[in-house]
């Protein structure tokens, strides 16, 4: 019972983040633009995601240890640190620019 009480919490923090930052990132593109690219990120590429990452972990978690998954996982989440990195710098520019 304690697991699900922190997972649940830990998805709490996470949306708190997750949330306003998507938001923020979708404010600098026009009205229609913003539209399709909430519908295509959050209708279809990140349940996409979710589904092939919920695979792997099912197919991968038998026959590797957790410390090669914790660094696949690494590896996998260090694109999107920097893809955020990016936005982030192009957010602010175009704020600045405005």
């Amino acid at each position: 019972m304690a697991m699900l009480t922190v997972a649940r919490g830990m998805d709490v923090v996470r949306r708190s983040f997750y949330d306003p930052a998507l938001a923020s990132a979708f404010t600098i593109m026009s009205k229609q633009v913003r539209r399709q690219s909430i519908v295509i990120i959050t209708g279809i590429a990140k349940p996409v995601s979710e589904v092939i990452t919920a695979l792997l972990l099912f197919t991968f978690m038998m026959q590797w240890s957790g410390f090669q998954i914790t660094a696949l996982w690494w590896v996998l989440i260090l694109p999107w640190f920097l893809a955020a990195l990016a936005a982030n710098r192009i957010h602010r520019s175009v704020k600045t620019a405005t």
